[in-house]
């Protein structure tokens, strides 16, 4: 395990202003879904969807979410093929409150392709 150094800071800093009453943020890990997401395999095009999950500090649920998607929305614009009518749908499936402190974001993507005709 990598440590984020970043991360952990921001994370001590706000456990320690929690503690004296001065903010109310707090670490959310938020479970994004995305689709449809279009990529390049081999010559042709492939259409799926993806999960990931990031770490966000927050004062709220609903506060934690968008910035989780918007860090998503920077990555997934690196590498989709969308079409300008198909882009992805990214949303918000699950953000769960964390307690303590956070020593690393979570990055990676799991994704899933289209389902394989069986004709």
């Amino acid at each position: 395990m990598t440590l984020d150094l970043p991360m952990t800071m921001a994370s001590v800093a706000h456990a320690l202003l929690r503690a004296v009453r001065w903010s109310q943020d707090r670490p959310y890990k938020v479970i994004v879904k995305g689709k449809p997401l279009w990529w390049l395999e081999g010559d042709e095009k492939e259409i799926g969807g993806f999960y990931t999950t990031r770490i966000v500090i927050a004062d709220s649920r609903q506060l934690a979410i968008e910035p989780a998607i918007d860090l998503v929305k920077q990555e997934i614009d690196a590498f989709a093929e969308n079409p300008a009518d198909d882009s992805v749908v990214i949303k918000a499936e699950e953000c769960i409150q964390l307690s303590g402190i956070v020593m690393r974001q979570i990055g990676g993507f799991t994704f899933w392709g289209k389902p394989v005709s069986r004709e």
